[in-house]
């Protein structure tokens, strides 16, 4: 299997991930699960471990993902410098390692 396709993927404190792992990624996956167990959270930390190539990408998804969850209203709050570095100052610590990126942000 391709290099581009996550096979396996570690999150720690992330959302409700404080220490999670999962393995045997296919072309083809199925992420299923009851109401508030963290699907979304899950491929939300998936997305930021593909984009996150350094701290301005890191940063970029975190906000584009605070974009998506909450409302169009966001984006002209997110553009604002405070507003920003609040939502970047309140992940102290992220850790989220596939085999695409190893990424420790404290």
């Amino acid at each position: 299997m391709s290099d581009n396709f996550i096979r396996n993927i570690e999150i720690k404190n992330f959302k409700l991930f404080k220490d999670f792992k999962a393995d045997g990624f296919g072309r083809v996956n199925l992420i299923g699960g009851k109401n508030n167990v963290g699907k979304t959270a899950f491929m939300e930390a998936v997305c930021i471990n593909a984009e996150s190539k350094n701290i301005n990408a890191f940063f970029n998804s975190l906000v584009g993902i605070k974009f998506t969850r909450e409302n169009l209203e966001f984006v002209c709050h997110a553009c604002t410098k405070d507003s920003g570095i609040e939502l970047f100052e309140s992940i102290k610590f992220y850790s989220s390692k596939s085999n695409i990126n190893n990424i420790n942000y404290e």
